[in-house]
């Protein structure tokens, strides 16, 4: 079972961050599994990623604006 803290001003920001710049707001561990998973997909050459963290996480979760 799990419990969430529902904070609506960090509700009211990270929606407004998506709608207005494309930002998908995500903690640090979130962040870094996502890189390690981008990283794979490059060979692990280091290079940085060429989309947007928007993008990254629309097209792992199947969702974005169509």
């Amino acid at each position: 079972m799990v419990n969430y803290l529902y904070k609506l001003d960090d509700i009211v920001a990270n929606h407004e961050a998506l709608a207005q710049r494309g930002e998908v707001i995500a903690s640090p561990g979130v962040k870094s599994l996502l890189n390690q998973n981008d990283e794979s997909r490059r060979g692990g050459n280091g290079q940085q990623g060429s989309r947007p963290f928007a993008q990254i996480m629309n097209s792992t979760l199947g969702g974005g604006r169509k």
